[in-house]
């Protein structure tokens, strides 16, 4: 999947919950996502893609993750 800069935020709730990998680059531009981000499907996710994710300013489903760094863990914290 190829990513490129917007200028534009997306608007509208996005259910990705099939989507079981993303790269920090992918990550780092959902992040900027205007509504509601639904990734249930990830089951990792790294300490840089945490840390996009601890900016999103809407709500946030990541229930499909099975493992977590405290790094990780710390940085989504932000996120609540």
């Amino acid at each position: 999947m190829t990513l490129r800069n917007h200028s534009r935020r997306i608007k509208g709730e996005l259910l990705l919950n099939g989507l079981t990998k993303l790269s920090d680059a992918a990550v780092e531009f959902l992040s900027r996502h205007t509504w509601g981000l639904c990734l249930n499907g990830l089951t990792e996710l790294s300490d840089a893609g945490a840390e996009s994710l601890s900016k999103h300013e809407d709500s946030l489903e990541l229930s499909g993750l099975t493992e977590l760094s405290d790094a990780a863990a710390e940085a989504l914290s932000k996120q609540l």
